[in-house]
């Protein structure tokens, strides 16, 4: 019994795709991954609530707590959408504080980020009278 080379591909073709499938694993999504609430095209996820919450609040009522994040959340998202339907974000009072706003955390993530570039170096006491006697012409009381 001879097996022609068509067959001989096609069945190795078939043993090959079994193989391949028999090896993937199905991706389980974790707690973490767990998604919590959706409207339109965003999703709040579980470990979204996590990283905004300090985790000390967790200790008391975890599930209370994540559901009320969770309907704020939910209220936020169609407020949002709502107020971009009826063109809210294109009036001129409201882009004047969307930019207000933008260089406000602008400056404050340049201000975290000057501290955190200083945050290991320390100043003693006597450093701070020192610099203090050698500028106080400087300094408004």
């Amino acid at each position: 019994m001879s097996v022609s080379s068509k067959s001989l591909r096609i069945i190795f073709g078939a043993c090959f795709t079994l193989l391949l499938l028999s090896s993937c694993e199905e991706r389980r999504p974790t707690d973490d991954d767990l998604v919590l609430a959706r409207v339109g095209n965003q999703t709040l996820t579980l470990s979204e609530v996590r990283s905004m919450i300090p985790a000390g609040h967790f200790e008391n009522d975890s599930l209370r707590i994540i559901e009320t994040y969770r309907d704020r959340w939910i209220n936020r998202q169609i407020k949002v959408r709502e107020a971009r339907r009826l063109g809210l974000h294109q009036q001129e009072e409201v882009r004047q504080r969307i930019e207000h706003n933008q260089e406000t955390m602008l400056i404050d993530a340049f201000n975290q980020a000057v501290m955190r570039q200083y945050q290991d170096i320390n100043v003693t006491r006597s450093e701070a009278q020192s610099y203090y006697e050698s500028n106080k012409d400087k300094f408004i009381l």
